[in-house]
């Protein structure tokens, strides 16, 4: 809570017991030590900058509770070597090493599946739905109680790179089509703040419907496999983006000065000022073992098709017109426009961090009932956007069902993550799930001992039973009559 707890109550070392460090309690002034205590060892062990700090810390750092009885409450990173091993000796020799190597041909097909299930639901502009989960939206597909199910899931951060994750690709750009004539999803998080109550960021597909389904029940999500969604030129791509609402927008920068995320939410942020937040392109091996920082760039002010100013990184969804030599003019063809006069600042020469690649899935729940649509930002009792890196392949998820059918709906897709997603996003990328679905029933005389007390989301894998709890069990039932009133 406090770095020296000595310094700061010097005349009287016994008050670090009876002070929380702020109103917000001991927890969150820990939180945000352990962020700039890592971000400090990281930048002088390493050499690198804040921005690269930020994007890898978010990526291969897990943080954790060390003690919340102690007076001075601990928070602790662990960092992962092998992240710098062979990046950190000489990172302009392996990077010329790896130019002058031969390209290693990608020999796997668009969408091909270990594990295929016995339906599919295929990705496109009808079959998602976004920002939000609700009881009245339509089912996109009807299955029963225990088959397998294979689902194609888009990353709302996409349009970050559009040549690089969404062109060529028929369900990606029927998702992402915005331009002066048409908006293909015409509701997502993007494209009006005033929503923000009931209008999240993620591309969710679904609902799937489960026969029989019904209040008081429990959905069984097993799942089967992950796999990341190529580009047209069989490479496969994330984006992170270190933006507003992540650690380091709460703290000044390294160097001491104000951290600057542009125009945000109309806070009273001069929007002449520099906007600090920073995307970081990622490139995924073809082996799957790991992701590598492709390039980075400073958030631009861009105008959308319908000439919204979006001078920072308001909602996922926007589309950036790269001038990097090669991009395609698709975006500004759409109708989306930068400043001129700032141009993008891009870092075509990050340093070359190989994160250990852990696909899971970041949003994934069903509609509850209290609400007719809810943000899919808040995690809920029926699940939602729980950002562990544990819902990958092997786990489970049960979700207590509160609307008929139950309602599943899934997105949010990440390449990695550290415990913390601390700069705001992780790996962000599109991938391809198969999953087991299957319905327990309240009246099943075999249901398991935990059923009757199941009022959180709840993770088993072959070791271990994953519990989820939050700041409110239910924020919907505490926040019933202004749910936004969460953020606040």
């Amino acid at each position: 809570t406090e770095t020296d707890y000595l310094e700061t109550y010097k005349d009287s070392p016994g008050d670090i017991y009876g002070a929380p460090s702020s109103d917000e309690g001991a927890l969150q002034p820990a939180m945000m030590n352990a962020y700039t205590q890592t971000r400090k060892f990281m930048m002088a062990t390493y050499n690198i900058s804040q921005a690269e700090s930020d994007t890898i810390m978010t990526q291969g750092v897990d943080f954790g509770i060390t003690q919340l009885v102690d007076g001075n409450w601990g928070v602790h990173g662990v960092i992962p070597k092998v992240i710098f091993e062979e990046a950190g000796v000489d990172r302009r020799r392996m990077l010329a090493a790896a130019a002058a190597k031969p390209a290693r041909k990608e020999t796997r097909k668009l969408h091909d599946f270990t594990v295929e299930g016995e339906k599919t639901l295929p990705l496109n502009n009808y079959t998602v739905h976004w920002g939000y989960f609700s009881q009245l939206e339509q089912p996109k597909l009807t299955i029963t109680s225990g088959e397998t199910v294979t689902v194609e899931m888009a990353s709302h951060h996409a349009c970050d790179d559009y040549d690089k994750m969404v062109a060529g690709d028929s369900g990606m750009e029927s998702v992402f089509e915005w331009s002066t004539s048409v908006m293909n999803v015409e509701r997502r998080g993007a494209t009006e703040p005033s929503l923000f109550q009931a209008d999240g960021v993620h591309v969710l597909t679904g609902p799937i419907y489960v026969e029989d389904a019904e209040a008081g029940d429990v959905l069984a999500v097993e799942i089967l496999d992950l796999k990341p969604r190529p580009n047209q030129d069989g490479k496969t791509y994330g984006s992170n983006a270190a933006a507003w609402w992540g650690f380091q927008a709460r703290n000044d920068k390294a160097d001491g000065t104000p951290y600057y995320p542009g125009g945000f939410m109309g806070n009273g942020s001069d929007p002449t000022l520099p906007n600090d937040e920073t995307v970081s392109i990622y490139e995924l091996d073809p082996s799957g073992e790991y992701a590598t920082l492709n390039y980075m760039f400073k958030w631009p002010f861009l105008t959308d098709p319908k000439g919204v100013l979006r001078n920072y990184y308001a909602f996922p969804g926007t589309c950036v017109p790269h001038d990097y030599p090669g991009f395609s003019s698709k975006v500004t063809d759409m109708g989306w426009t930068k400043d001129e006069t700032r141009g993008i600042e891009y870092n075509f020469d990050p340093f070359p961090a190989k994160i250990p690649i852990n696909m899971h899935v970041g949003c994934m729940g069903l509609a509850p009932k209290s609400h007719d649509s809810v943000d899919s930002i808040p995690p809920m009792p029926t699940g939602g956007n729980l950002d562990n890196k544990r819902i990958g392949v092997g786990t489970t998820m049960y979700y207590p069902v509160e609307v008929a059918g139950a309602l599943l709906s899934m997105g949010d897709a990440h390449a990695a993550q550290g415990d913390g997603e601390i700069d705001g996003t992780a790996i962000e990328t599109s991938i391809t799930g198969t999953f087991k679905i299957t319905l327990i029933k309240k009246t099943d005389a075999d249901k398991p001992a935990w059923f009757p007390i199941l009022d959180f989301p709840l993770g088993e894998t072959a070791d271990t039973f994953i519990v989820h709890g939050f700041t409110e069990t239910d924020y919907l039932e505490t926040y019933k009559d202004s749910p936004g009133d969460i953020y606040g």
